[in-house]
């Protein structure tokens, strides 16, 4: 009985030091920022998902993905890697709103440019590896 209290001490402790190295880790994260964009290349409104690379005063580089339904050709969804250059113009926290769930709102206009489809071979290259770019606007930032 005393080797399982033993165990059972240690298998705590040990999982209160693991658990303090994950959230130093999570930390760490960056904030990922969801927004609306419009391709200018297919004339299409999608999904971005966003997370900070880089930042310099108001500006902002991110990398991150946009998504939009294919409808016309088939029902599959397309996905673009992208890189975002951006200009944070505040949040409702910065207007002084001390709503707790509207803190998560910013407004944050972008310019985007990708690649979909991301083939590295030539067999069935037809409809990928194209460029893309557009116009959006980060709304919802938040952490994990």
């Amino acid at each position: 009985m005393k080797i399982l209290a033993l165990a059972l001490c240690f298998l705590l402790v040990t999982g209160a030091a693991f658990a303090l190295d994950i959230s130093k880790i999570l930390e760490q994260i960056p904030e990922a920022k969801q927004g609306i964009g419009y391709s200018c290349n297919n004339d299409t409104v999608n999904h971005s998902l966003t997370w900070e690379v880089l930042k310099k005063d108001k500006f902002t580089v991110s990398a991150g993905i946009v998504s939009y339904d294919e409808r016309i050709e088939d029902l599959r969804e397309i996905n673009t890697a992208i890189a975002v250059i951006s200009y944070n113009l505040g949040g409702l926290k910065d207007l002084g709103v001390e709503v707790p769930i509207l803190d998560l709102i910013q407004i944050e206009p972008y310019l985007y440019g990708g690649v979909s489809r991301i083939q590295l071979d030539k067999s069935g290259s037809e409809g990928n590896n194209e460029g893309d770019w557009g116009l959006g606007i980060k709304l919802i930032a938040y952490k994990f």
